[in-house]
């Protein structure tokens, strides 16, 4: 009874001297009543409320030290779900990003809040990738588009945010994967989208456009020549598949680009068919009937390349002056 008597003293103090804007001395009181009290009711109360006014002054590192050793001593106590918001931001404050994460993945799982969960979660994925944690960010931001697709604006920027983690570790194939979700989840989002939603669709279809594009660059006209020449226009087919569907998006970012790459398609496979491999043993007469066929062949392609390219240099007319048109 009197030590309980002493430490409500001592408590008592602090909050007049709190009641007196004396915070700083308030703190001293309250965390003295632990040395008076130790292992008391009010001892675990008097510093706890030592930490959150702590924390109200900005001595972060202070906070951390008396927070988490009320923490490990009192694993039971009412009061020790709050904890975990509470470091979160005091590890925050001293750009303990790592720190600051694990806090907030405890509150995505165990907070009463459904959205303080899901707000909790994706900050973690932020801050593990802030701290370079990739792995973790990962797995945060994969649960969150698993568990939250709602709201939508979000989600889009956790896959964003999967995609470029993917490509920094180098792993294409699921990079690839996220890249689709931002185009598919668009395209499914209907009113929900967003000008981002949009934006980040075109994005990824360029880039899997571009993939297509340099297939079909790449691959060689030779003899037989009919064999390689069905090869190159199912390439590019795909290749004009893709560039449409990224016109059909309408952003301004990517469809001269785009127009650029439809017309570099056809003026390629003109010159590709004038360059490619002639059949041995043909005479003079045999090789020039043979180049008039291959130009007969060549030909529509080229003109039909040099009015897209027309087309696309045009828009710079209207204000549209990038690279792209630049280039046509």
């Amino acid at each position: 009874d009197v030590v309980d008597r002493i430490a409500a003293s001592v408590y008592k103090q602090g909050e007049q001297q709190m009641a007196a804007g004396e915070t700083a001395l308030a703190v001293t009181s309250f965390l003295r009543v632990g040395e008076v009290a130790p292992g008391t009711a009010i001892a675990a109360t008097a510093q706890y409320d030592a930490g959150s006014y702590l924390m109200e002054m900005g001595s972060w590192a202070q906070a951390e030290t008396v927070l988490t050793g009320w923490r490990a001593a009192n694993v039971s106590h009412a009061l020790a779900a709050t904890l975990p918001a509470k470091l979160a931001e005091v590890y925050q404050q001293q750009e303990k990003w790592g720190k600051a994460a694990d806090e907030l993945s405890v509150m995505a799982v165990s907070d009463p809040s459904d959205d303080v969960k899901r707000q909790s979660l994706y900050l973690s994925a932020q801050l593990y990738q802030k701290d370079g944690d990739i792995k973790r960010a990962v797995e945060q931001y994969r649960g969150y588009v698993n568990s939250y697709p709602q709201p939508f604006d979000l989600a889009t920027e956790a896959r964003f945010e999967l995609s470029e983690l993917y490509l920094a570790e180098g792993n294409l194939k699921n990079r690839n994967f996220w890249l689709n979700q931002l185009v598919d989840s668009h395209d499914a989002a209907g009113a929900q989208s967003t000008e981002r939603s949009l934006y980040l669709a075109a994005w990824a279809t360029t880039l899997f456009a571009e993939t297509e594009f340099n297939r079909f660059k790449n691959a060689q006209l030779k003899l037989p020549l009919k064999r390689s020449l069905k090869k190159k226009k199912t390439a590019m087919k795909k290749t004009l598949a893709e560039y449409e569907k990224v016109l059909n998006y309408g952003v301004a970012d990517f469809v001269t680009e785009a127009s650029y790459r439809i017309g570099e398609v056809y003026v390629l496979l003109g010159r590709d068919l004038m360059a490619s491999q002639r059949p041995k043993g043909l005479d003079a007469l045999e090789l020039e009937q043979y180049e008039l066929l291959l130009e007969e062949q060549a030909f529509p392609f080229e003109e039909k390349g040099i009015a897209i390219h027309e087309a696309n240099a045009q828009r710079s007319w209207s204000g549209t002056y990038d690279k792209w048109t630049q280039k046509s």
